[in-house]
């Protein structure tokens, strides 16, 4: 929807492939939902893996998409199945609002501070299995993982009330 979405960029996806990579993305949000679909497409990647492609509908949280524990099981699965060298993307959606958690680990992850805190935990209590699923792979001792966030949230710390502090 931008002013800038006709420009011709070469993105991550095209230059992994050009040096060979299989290339894909994860969102398990509804396909088309930020146009991260079109947008990884623009971006050079092969593969996109969203809510269309994901086999149990019954995953999901009932606002954005699927749970992020099954999500990155998922995730596992389809990336084992690329041809190496590969570059992933997996785009989380737990730790936004409405920040659900699923019924079964109701009260397991402490509540905090602040709404998001609970879904913060249930979020490293997926990527933990993640990495725990993925150890037993071929491809993860020779793998370069990287978890960077989107965006920040509210803080309950004065010193991310600020303008500079909403960026750190």
């Amino acid at each position: 929807t931008s002013d800038f979405s006709s420009n011709r960029i070469e993105g991550l996806g095209s230059v992994l492939r050009r040096e060979g990579y299989t290339t894909s993305f994860f969102h398990g949000a509804e396909n088309g939902t930020m146009y991260f679909d079109s947008f990884s497409q623009r971006a050079g990647f092969q593969h996109y893996f969203g809510l269309n492609e994901y086999p149990q509908k019954e995953d999901s949280d009932g606002h954005w998409g699927i749970f992020d524990e099954p999500y990155f099981q998922f995730a596992v699965r389809e990336i084992d199945k690329m041809r190496e060298p590969f570059a992933s993307v997996i785009f989380s959606l737990s730790s936004h609002q409405p920040f659900s958690v699923p019924k079964k680990y109701a009260g397991r992850f402490p509540k905090g501070t602040l709404e998001i805190h609970e879904s913060i935990g249930y979020t490293d209590f997926s990527l933990r299995k993640f990495f725990s699923e993925a150890e037993k792979r071929p491809w993860f001792h020779h793998t370069l993982f990287v978890i960077t966030a989107d965006h920040t949230t509210k803080s309950d710390q004065a010193s991310y009330s600020d303008s500079l502090g909403h960026f750190r």
